[in-house]
């Protein structure tokens, strides 16, 4: 009988073992197929990281020649500033020089008028 005891004993033993077993491999099947999914997502990441990358580096040199436009168009409307001021200091300094000729001229006419006048008064009738 103890025998007997002992086979039942063993035999429980190795369903336990087949039973713990199969868990086993049914966890290394869960454990590869979770695996698998992340190698698959890994590469999708990947791939979709390198387009992010692409772009990134798309948006950075547009970025680059919208602030060489932008420096041109600086320096374009610097140097037309510059023409403008030039422009107005020339125009300012003929206005001066003319208000001074005016201002000469309107001396010598008046000195030449009230000349004129007098001898003009010389000949009256």
């Amino acid at each position: 009988m103890e025998l007997n005891a002992q086979v039942i004993q063993l035999d429980q033993t190795v369903k336990h073992q087949e039973k713990t077993i199969i868990e086993q491999r049914n966890e290394m099947e869960r454990l590869k197929s979770l695996h698998m999914e992340c190698l698959e997502t890994t590469e999708e990441l990947s791939h979709e990281l390198d387009q992010v990358k692409r772009m990134n580096d798309q948006l950075e040199y547009q970025h680059r020649e919208i602030m060489e436009e932008l420096d041109k168009i600086s320096l374009v409307e610097e140097q037309t500033a510059m023409s403008r001021a030039s422009k107005y200091k020339e125009l300012k300094t003929k206005l001066i020089m003319g208000t001074k000729q005016l201002t000469q001229f309107q001396s010598s006419f008046k000195r030449f008028s009230t000349h004129k006048k007098s001898q003009m008064k010389q000949y009256e009738f």
